[in-house]
């Protein structure tokens, strides 16, 4: 997300919770909750302006609905990053992730022939309970990489903390001892005011499409992703291009071979 950008999303959030005469630690609250229900819904989604109306109704929503606060276990993770924290340098960025998280990861120049490394970042990532409390922040390492088409692919490595959920794929294979798992989400952004069809709705219902408002038209997109564990560090390769679960795992196999170079 462009960081002017981001300033002006938050900008307009705060405003339609101030316009209420709420204490500054219920903002707090409404801001995290709107926060965490954003990224709960759409983990990994590319924001643009189009999606400035779901993040408005979200805030109305969740100041009719604060429930009190409670001590809970992990549900959901959040964070974010301004462009110009990005580096461009690989070497720069191994390095940085080794001092972030504690150790050596393996992230490639390529992750197959034509999908070349553009920028990184290394930051940290916040979870939150179901209360929307913050429980805590982890280390995370991400790896941006794009193709001649300017495609883009995303290579993260964590650290989380315990009580993560595991991520569970519907493809797997093991290579070199560890268990790669893939799968594929799908995603529908509609108009404010346009419904989703039973079909939809009974997707939804069932974890296999997610629906998020807002946008200027119909829209859907598919996130595919390979995850792996190594030692304490999760792997996980992701893109919103077209990509089969096979190649990917193709790419993730290149990754783990990155290390033995």
């Amino acid at each position: 997300m462009n960081s002017s950008w981001e300033d002006k999303i938050k900008t307009q959030l705060a405003e339609e919770i101030h316009a209420v005469d709420f204490s500054k630690e219920t903002q707090d609250r409404i801001l995290n909750r709107v926060h965490g229900q954003i990224r709960k819904r759409r983990i990994g989604m590319k924001m643009n302006r189009k999606y400035t109306g779901v993040i408005l109704a979200a805030a109305l929503v969740v100041i009719g609905g604060i429930t009190a606060i409670g001590a809970g276990k992990i549900a959901f993770t959040s964070g974010g990053h301004a462009v110009d924290e990005e580096v461009e340098n690989l070497a720069e960025l191994s390095e940085m992730a080794k001092e972030k998280l504690g150790g050596s990861v393996r992230i490639p120049e390529n992750l197959a022939e034509g999908i070349t490394f553009s920028s990184g970042v290394v930051n940290d990532t916040d979870a939150w309970d179901e209360e929307y409390q913050k429980l805590g922040s982890f280390p995370k390492a991400m790896a941006f990489y794009k193709d001649g088409n300017g495609k883009s692919y995303t290579l993260t490595i964590s650290k989380p903390l315990e009580g993560i959920q595991e991520y569970a794929g519907i493809v797997t294979q093991t290579y070199q001892g560890m268990e790669l798992s893939g799968k594929v989400d799908q995603y529908l952004f509609l108009p404010p005011d346009q419904k989703p069809s039973e079909e939809e709705r009974q997707l939804e219902a069932e974890g296999k499409l997610f629906i998020s408002y807002g946008s200027d038209e119909a829209e859907h997109e598919t996130f595919t992703s390979v995850s792996w564990n190594e030692g304490s560090f999760v792997y996980l390769l992701s893109t919103f291009e077209n990509a089969e679960v096979s190649e990917m795992m193709e790419w993730a196999k290149t990754v783990i071979d990155s290390g033995n170079e």
